[in-house]
């Protein structure tokens, strides 16, 4: 299994099509075991996807093709034995959230998930799959 963190930006996705497009893909994700967790805010996708490498690889080949992303860096890719996340988790960061974030990671005043260490991103997945 492994587990992959890629960021991206999508400025003309509002939150109404992140939903649609996250109901149709979380059941693919189910379908085919991957589990995880998107997080989408300001306009940030931050995911975190787990499963068996050929699956994550797939789609995340897919999701570089999608022209509403933009900026796609993988930011880690790691060889895992257990799952970090139990089931799929979708959240939408708010401004409460998002300026927490900003005030414990970054120095400028700016939350960049670009250039966060990937232990970093996981713990706030982590935090804020469980709090929308």
């Amino acid at each position: 299994m492994i587990r992959l963190i890629y960021v991206s930006q999508a400025n003309h996705i509002d939150f109404n099509q992140t939903k649609a497009i996250l109901d149709v893909s979380s059941k693919h994700n189910k379908d085919n075991q991957i589990t995880g967790v998107l997080i989408y805010g300001q306009n940030y996708f931050i995911e975190c996807l787990e499963g068996s490498k050929q699956q994550v690889e797939g789609l995340y080949k897919r999701i570089i093709l999608d022209q509403r992303h933009e900026h796609i860096e993988l930011i880690s890719k790691e060889e895992i034995q257990d799952r970090y996340f139990d089931d799929w988790n979708f959240s939408l960061m708010n401004k409460h959230i998002y300026d927490d974030m900003v005030q414990r990671h970054s120095d400028n005043g700016l939350f960049n998930p670009y250039s966060m260490r990937p232990e970093h991103l996981i713990k706030i997945l982590d935090e804020l799959s469980r709090v929308v």
